[in-house]
């Protein structure tokens, strides 16, 4: 998820690039660490006087992502795989549908 903070110079005259500038710290250089899930949580809900940016956190055990997972996605996507019907299942299919 990425959050980008723009301000509008039209209509917010509060909130200006003067306003994030004096508030806005990055991360890294206050010795956080992306890899502490309860320290990041902390550190989404901090917003006024201070406002952190940068890699709030990295799951430091990422999960299988789904195609090592799903045994149908071993052969790559689905949609480049063979449908293992013949030409004349084909049509019926396509028959049945128009």
């Amino acid at each position: 998820m990425i959050d980008v903070f723009s301000p509008c110079v039209t209509f917010n005259k509060v909130q200006t690039y003067d306003w994030f500038r004096k508030r806005v710290y990055k991360l890294e250089d206050a010795g956080h660490d992306p890899a502490d899930f309860h320290a990041a949580m902390d550190k989404a809900l901090e917003w006024g006087e201070k406002i952190p940016y940068g890699l709030l956190y990295r799951n430091p055990n990422p999960p299988a992502s789904l195609d090592v997972q799903d045994p149908g996605l071993q052969s790559g996507p689905l949609a480049r795989q063979p449908l293992g019907l013949t030409k004349e299942q084909r049509a019926k299919l396509i028959e049945e549908f128009m």
